[in-house]
């Protein structure tokens, strides 16, 4: 009985012709190629945002690290210091505030922070003085400290121009192909 019924049910259905089964390819052909066109088209452009915004962090990371020393300093000196072996862009002085330590003595921090690019990165050296003076504003001692930090890396140029008002930095940077390029008006307290 149940032999019978299927054959009654498979009499009827003829399954599909060879051009049904060409037009159902064809069809879902320009369906999975358009699918697949759109994911690419995605992807790729997610890559492209994603080293458009890690560029642009980078250098405002760097804008934001020269600003604060800018502001900070009591002069400055554009482009290569002669007293160093490095290519600076910019070398930064200023004297901090003056303290007493656990003596009693009067310490006095003094700064001069250069930066420099190296192979794409944007190092910042610190050297920190302190003398330190008596009572009687005797120097009794110096204390010399330097550091050397990796601010930003993909930058590849930093051009600062200085009119004795104030400081123009243009910092850019280039992650695979993605290039963005900022410039800065600082006003610093001392400019020369």
């Amino acid at each position: 009985m149940k032999n019978k019924f299927r054959r009654i049910l498979n009499k009827n259905q003829a399954g599909f012709t060879l051009l049904e089964t060409i037009v159902g390819l064809a069809i879902s052909t320009l369906i999975l190629s358009g699918t697949l066109i759109t994911m690419h088209q995605l992807f790729f452009s997610g890559n492209n945002v994603r080293e458009n915004m890690t560029s642009t962090q980078y250098v405002q990371n760097t804008g934001s690290w020269l600003r604060a020393d800018v502001l900070m300093s009591q002069s400055i000196i554009t482009g290569d210091n002669p007293s160093t072996g490095e290519n600076e862009t910019m070398t930064l002085y200023w004297a901090g505030a003056s303290w007493k330590d656990a003596q009693d003595n009067d310490r006095i921090d003094y700064y001069e922070v250069s930066y420099y690019v190296d192979s794409e990165e944007l190092r910042r050296k610190e050297n920190v003085t302190t003398t330190v003076h008596n009572s009687n504003g005797q120097l009794i001692d110096t204390i010399v400290g330097e550091t050397v930090a990796l601010i930003s890396d993909n930058i590849t140029g930093v051009n600062v121009i200085s009119d004795n008002i104030t400081l123009v930095v243009s910092i850019s940077a280039l992650v695979d192909d993605a290039a963005v390029e900022k410039t800065y008006e600082i006003f610093p307290r001392a400019v020369k």
